[in-house]
């Protein structure tokens, strides 16, 4: 285990006076430098800051920011939420440590493919079967994480398996 819960300093303050919403700060006092490069290879939608050294990332519905003895939390509900919102975010992290022998760890930050680079391997029809209204929707969708490539039934057919294989390569799924 790398982050001791009983030594957690656990703050809430709101996002934007008068808000409901909450940010929960954890303080951390050991290194949190080494495990980023394994956040950045395994979380959805990782931004990587290396020279600062920091990660921001999706977890859940909650975007968390880490720095090298800081953990943040946005959208906490109320000061009561904070501590459950952190530990969620510590264990998954911890998990991710114990784990390390089995991820490659990428010390480059990601960078997300154009928008137009991955409608022009769309159908652009507009059928709305991945949920979506359109092609473009799904697209933005699709680079975000929110939706995967089995999402559109006109990319799974036969004929649109060499536009799968192109939206895998700029590393989607």
């Amino acid at each position: 285990m790398l982050i001791d819960t009983d030594s957690l300093q656990i703050t809430c303050e709101q996002w934007h006076p008068g808000d409901d919403e909450w940010v929960a700060k954890a303080s951390v006092p050991v290194d949190l430098t080494p495990l980023m490069p394994y956040v950045n290879a395994v979380a959805r939608r990782p931004e990587f800051y290396v020279e600062t050294p920091a990660i921001v990332w999706m977890h859940g519905d909650r975007k968390v920011a880490m720095r090298s003895h800081e953990i943040a939390v946005s959208h906490v509900i109320d000061r009561e939420a904070a501590a459950e919102e952190v530990g969620q975010v510590v264990a998954w992290l911890n998990d991710l440590w114990e784990r390390r022998g089995e991820v490659t760890p990428e010390s480059e930050p990601k960078s997300l493919p154009p928008l137009m680079s991955v409608l022009k391997l769309l159908p652009m029809n507009n059928c709305g079967e991945c949920g979506l209204p359109t092609c473009t929707a799904y697209a933005v969708n699709l680079i975000e994480g929110d939706k995967g490539i089995e999402d559109c039934s006109a990319l799974t057919a036969d004929e649109g398996r060499e536009n799968v294989a192109a939206l895998r390569e700029m590393g989607l799924a």
